[in-house]
């Protein structure tokens, strides 16, 4: 049991959980929304996190609600936006998508060359290295994909599924670029990088 389990758990025992807000990492809110409806009438638990499609499952996380829905919403939200979408149907290309009067959410961009720069420690370009021997070496083995990884995972999915154009493309992997944004980064890295991802996006070489 981890930590935040038993620390519900001993709170539900002190007569003093009404209800749970979070937690914002993934193992954390999965344990506990498992246990909380075996507490008493069940114990609600509202999070901004847990985006995972996993987590939609009411059979097993009954309790558990999601402000912000699912990652695969999440990703048919950034389709609808910005991907071209000539090839998700009859195949030509239709450009962008002009909403009707007075609705603005038929507008979309129809992007055809996208790049995504993602926080993400264990994919950083601008991770840190451990000397072989350092006490923090074990630490940077078992790093953990973060949230956003798996937001971009379900954006090329989800892309990929829908769109033979993207599909082709991007082949393995959406074009992206991963950095630390708890270590600190010269302005002028920041300017490589969005140089690279506005070349791309640009149509002006490939990755």
């Amino acid at each position: 049991m981890n930590f935040a389990t038993l620390g519900v758990v001993q709170a539900y025992t002190e007569k003093r959980l009404d209800a749970i807000l979070g937690f914002s990492d993934f193992y954390s809110l999965a344990t506990v929304a498992k246990v909380t409806p075996a507490l008493g009438k069940g114990v609600p638990v509202i999070t901004t996190a847990g985006m995972i499609t996993q987590l939609g499952n009411k059979k097993i996380y009954p309790y558990l609600t999601r402000m912000h829905g699912s990652i695969a919403q999440m990703a048919d939200s950034v389709y609808q936006l910005v991907a071209y979408q000539g090839a998700a149907g009859n195949g030509f290309d239709t450009g962008p998508v002009q909403p009707k009067e007075g609705n603005a959410t038929n507008i979309n961009l129809g992007y055809k060359n996208l790049f995504f720069i993602y926080n993400d420690k264990k994919r950083a370009v601008n991770k840190k290295i451990h000397p072989v021997g350092d006490t923090d070496n074990n630490a940077a083995d078992v790093e953990i994909s973060s949230y956003c990884y798996f937001s971009l995972y379900a954006i090329k999915s989800y892309f990929t599924s829908k769109n033979t154009h993207f599909k082709d493309v991007w082949k393995m992997s959406a074009p992206s670029l991963a950095f630390d944004e708890d270590l600190s980064v010269k302005s002028e890295d920041y300017a490589n990088w969005l140089k690279i991802a506005s070349s791309y996006a640009n149509g002006m070489f490939h990755i």
